[in-house]
């Protein structure tokens, strides 16, 4: 039998970029409820004209403006997400903020063509599956992270096995 002791235990610097990750999960969830609320408010009481030039857009719109802000933000949050979770060098980490990421590049490159290309259903439609992807990405990565940071592996036990 080997000796508890002898066992390498997880890195401490890895718990904490574990317990680094999680707020910026969190930060990544509530983002997405205001870019919800701020999306749905535009579709249904604000209509848009059709125009090329997003900036005089945001500028005549505060609501517009506040949406591109948020999904800025939410650009930079998954993006934080992400690097955070290749420091761990774990694929259950990295493989969903990197979906993550992915969906919300999508979402905000298909939301700024939504805009300045006529208000296509299809873009629309795109921004939503986008949305979802981002949350159920990270929630991936917030099961990752509550998993890692109490530094057990896979929800399980941290005992030693048994030879």
């Amino acid at each position: 039998m080997v000796e508890p002791a002898s066992l390498p235990q997880a890195a401490p610097r890895r718990r904490r970029v574990w317990s680094r990750i999680a707020p910026w999960a969190w930060a990544v969830l509530a983002l997405l409820l205001l870019q919800n609320i701020l999306g749905t408010y535009l579709n249904l009481f604000v209509p848009l004209p059709q125009g090329p030039d997003l900036l005089a857009l945001m500028a005549a719109y505060g609501m517009l403006a506040a949406h591109v802000v948020v999904g800025i933000l939410l650009l930079v949050s998954t993006g934080a997400v992400l690097l955070l979770a290749a420091r761990t060098r774990r694929v259950g980490a990295w493989g969903p903020a990197l979906a993550a990421f992915t969906f919300t590049f999508l979402a905000f490159e298909s939301g700024i063509e939504f805009v300045i290309g006529g208000q296509d259903d299809a873009l629309s439609f795109l921004m939503e599956l986008g949305f979802l992807g981002i949350v159920v990405s990270d929630v991936l990565v917030l099961v990752q992270a509550t998993r890692h940071r109490s530094g057990s592996e896979m929800g399980g036990s941290t005992r030693p096995m048994e030879e």
